[in-house]
């Protein structure tokens, strides 16, 4: 074997190792054992829960964010400096059945993340709103929306989720629910593989439009409400009643495609069957659309 060719694999070698420490660097991981719920705060980054086949938690660093200059000089109170993974930018406790994860520091506030998640896995998320003291510059300043905007989605999660943000764009795909969902700024779409007839689901979103995705064949009880936006539906709707500002104004069956809510009429709440109704479906925003749309089996 030539020198130059020993190099070569020496060279070759080391980037391997280097990679492969890289890659180990940055991931969390964390047997389930008798846990079922993980809680996540105040990140603000993109994040991606998913569904995961194997007993563990797994958190990957995907990509190291970068601070809003409105955000320097902050004091934060949830930077802890206990079970620390400063490798990735995450803090870890777990008490009881429950793990919980927030950022170590403002850094990874804004770093993206995704997390794998274990079948039957409750998941609880909550953005900003114990850090309402520290955030409160902000807010006088004309809004939170204008300094934190992220993406948040969760994939084939068939646990309970319960999500609360000022401002995020949010996807949910292949779930069964419940989905309890509340949003001040930004979007929310919704993809139910199924729907879970025993316990309710809520999508909430202030200001931004609301589109749902539902298997045809499902029964459930919906209920419609917004104040100054379009509310549209792909399914018949049965057993309707009209509101008004709380007082009911009318009742019938709306034919899919006929809007059911709109600016010029004076309805601003509806609550009906589709098929032959079943469990309940809540969803409301005060500025933006609603739409119910009807995926394929």
């Amino acid at each position: 074997m030539t020198l130059n060719k020993m190099k070569k694999i020496i060279f070759t070698s080391l980037i391997v190792i280097s990679i492969t420490t890289l890659s180990t660097a940055q991931r969390y991981e964390h047997d389930a054992g008798s846990l079922n719920k993980l809680e996540v705060y105040n990140m603000y980054g993109n994040l991606e829960f998913k569904h995961s086949g194997l007993p563990k938690i797994e958190i990957e660093l995907l990509r190291k964010g970068t601070i809003p200059k409105e955000f320097v000089g902050l004091e934060f109170t949830d930077e802890r400096k206990e079970n620390t993974y400063s490798n990735i930018g995450i803090n870890v406790k777990v008490k009881g059945r429950t793990i919980t994860v927030r950022p170590t520091g403002i850094q990874s506030k804004f770093n993206d993340y995704r997390i794998w998640v274990p079948q039957g896995f409750a998941v609880f998320y909550e953005g900003t709103f114990e850090e309402y003291p520290a955030l409160r510059p902000l807010w006088e300043k004309g809004g939170i929306q204008n300094y934190i905007e992220h993406k948040m989605s969760f994939e084939g999660i068939q646990g309970e989720i319960e999500q609360n943000c000022y401002s995020c764009m949010l996807t949910f795909r292949n779930i069964s629910g419940p989905i309890t969902a509340n949003v001040l700024y930004g979007n929310i779409e919704a993809h139910f593989k199924n729907y879970n007839k025993d316990l309710p689901s809520s999508l909430k979103t202030f200001s931004g439009k609301l589109n749902v995705y539902l298997p045809g064949q499902i029964n459930c009880t919906v209920r419609f409400k917004s104040f100054s936006g379009m509310v549209n539906s792909e399914f018949d709707l049965t057993n309707a009643t009209f509101y008004y500002q709380g007082m009911p104004v009318g009742d019938g069956t709306i034919k899919k495609g006929q809007p059911i809510i709109k600016p010029s009429i004076k309805v601003d709440e509806i609550r009906a069957s589709i098929n032959d109704g079943g469990g309940h479906l809540e969803l409301r925003t005060v500025s933006g659309s609603v739409n119910l749309i009807k995926q394929n089996d």
